[in-house]
């Protein structure tokens, strides 16, 4: 993927001090962006070969190649035309990561990143902190099931957490658009596949927690020790909020080394009572030191309403978030 205002960076710089030494003249070569699918490119990037589930990225190698890929990483020799120079480096997908925090400007280093993660609540959360935060004045993209809202452009959303290379690129668009925070869902899937890795949450959200997507990560433990990725020390660093109620939540604050904030609510399955809690939510664990009743008593009607009722009292969730 290629950088929104279309600049390039140097191979060299791009690869410094991940790979062994390159010659002067792919050393200097101009990337024009980072691409692991060979359908995407167009011509200038750097394309990695990654070894997925389902297909394995050197196969595709040729085909990069043949679209105009200024040069590939990958983790063995590839044939390649047009004399495409070819990086190799042990496990190309432990690297990805860094690639496109590199290539586009490490733009979660600028922003407040708010990751949302739980078996449900995440869309609601992620609109409702969206609102809140949009009530202080703070500009903030969005990214999750619904929509990826950079403030520049709004796109459907494919997956409810971008893949790496697409999420450094809507991070750094939502920064050029002037946006100083970003609420995004983060799925399970998500972090075992390293999606969000290298990415800096400020805080961290646990909304609820029950057993699911079983078929994939295989049983209950291993679907909580995804979830408990986004606490752990390398990813989370100011702000740990989880659900009291949530099972095995002493487990994500053990992992925890941001300081952890709990919340209790008692959600029922119907949509009001989901609203209701999370309203509820807001106010233990960000309204609390206003006093009871700092929110009036009205009748809740959705993430545009509960932004209207917290906004008189927003800066102090701002100031805890941020």
């Amino acid at each position: 993927m290629k950088a929104p205002d279309g600049a390039t960076v140097t191979l060299g710089a791009l690869l410094k001090g991940l790979v062994g030494k390159m010659s002067s003249e792919t050393s200097a070569l101009r990337i024009s962006g980072v691409e692991d699918d060979s359908r995407r490119v167009t011509g200038g990037e750097l394309f990695v070969c990654v070894r997925g589930e389902s297909a394995d990225g050197h196969a595709f190698a040729a085909e990069a190649a043949r679209r105009g890929a200024a040069a590939v990483l990958a983790e063995r020799a590839v044939a390649l035309p047009r004399n495409t120079p070819v990086v190799t480096v042990p496990d190309t997908r432990v690297l990805l990561p860094t690639l496109a925090a590199r290539f586009y400007g490490d733009p979660s280093k600028r922003l407040r990143v708010i990751g949302v993660t739980g078996t449900a609540g995440k869309t609601t959360t992620v609109y409702i902190l969206r609102h809140v935060l949009s009530a202080c004045g703070v500009r903030t993209a969005m990214l999750g099931t619904v929509v990826y809202d950079t403030h520049a452009c709004v796109y459907p959303a494919p997956n409810t957490t971008p893949g790496v290379l697409l999420l450094n690129r809507l991070l750094r668009e939502s920064l050029d658009a002037g946006c100083s925070a970003c609420a995004m869902e983060v799925s399970s899937h998500a972090l075992v596949q390293g999606r969000t890795s290298g990415v800096r949450f400020h805080s961290g959200v646990l909304t609820s927690l029950a057993s699911d997507h079983l078929d994939y990560h295989g049983d209950a433990a291993s679907y909580r020790a995804a979830k408990r990725r986004l606490f752990e020390p390398e990813s989370t660093r100011s702000l740990a909020v989880l659900n009291a109620a949530a099972p095995h939540r002493r487990e994500f604050e053990r992992v925890a080394s941001a300081p952890v904030v709990t919340y209790l609510v008692d959600v029922e399955e119907s949509g009001r009572a989901c609203r209701d809690a999370l309203v509820r939510a807001l106010e233990e664990c960000f309204l609390h030191p206003l006093g009871p009743g700092a929110l009036p008593q009205v009748d809740r009607q959705g993430p545009g309403r509960i932004a209207a009722l917290v906004s008189p009292h927003a800066g102090y969730m701002y100031s805890c978030l941020l």
